[in-house]
């Protein structure tokens, strides 16, 4: 929203883009660790394939289809937005969770505004997206994570 608004300079985004990166490459790295300490076949391995390769997407979208010029900057929020409503209907579907299915269609209908309404402001609705279809349904998956192995533990 910044550097759309002209607030931060290029010069000064390209500091952030490099910070952003390099904490993306960490998130990768501990996600791989993570995945292959479990078992193979099981679901949560699965799941766990599904949002690595998710974040994978994520990372890869804004940096390359911006530098390369397929994607306008405002672009990038709406795409998202759509490949995180995947991944989560894909989730809820296979953790039979109906809840996490209506995330999924909240991240659609964004992705829906956010293509139609291409104004910079469109970056504060896409972080108020993040933290009511992001955080919170994380908050809550953890919560369950951790009800789920006091009873297996």
């Amino acid at each position: 929203y910044l550097p759309a608004k002209g607030i931060i300079t290029i010069k000064t985004g390209w500091y952030f883009m490099f910070m952003w990166g390099g904490l993306i490459l960490i998130g990768w790295l501990i996600a791989m660790f993570g995945i292959k300490r479990q078992k193979s076949g099981s679901r949560a391995k699965l799941l766990g394939s599904i949002w690595m390769a998710t974040g994978i997407s994520l990372s890869m979208i804004p940096f390359l289809g911006v530098i390369s010029g397929l994607l306008s900057a405002k672009g990038i929020a709406p795409v998202l937005s759509c490949v995180l409503g995947t991944a989560y209907y894909i989730t809820g579907a296979l953790n039979e969770y109906k809840w996490m299915k209506l995330v999924a269609l909240g991240w659609w209908i964004g992705a829906v505004v956010l293509f139609l309404w291409t104004a910079c402001e469109n970056y504060l609705l896409f972080s108020m997206m993040m933290i009511l279809l992001q955080v919170l349904p994380g908050i809550k998956m953890n919560k369950l994570w951790k009800e789920q192995n006091k009873s297996n533990g």
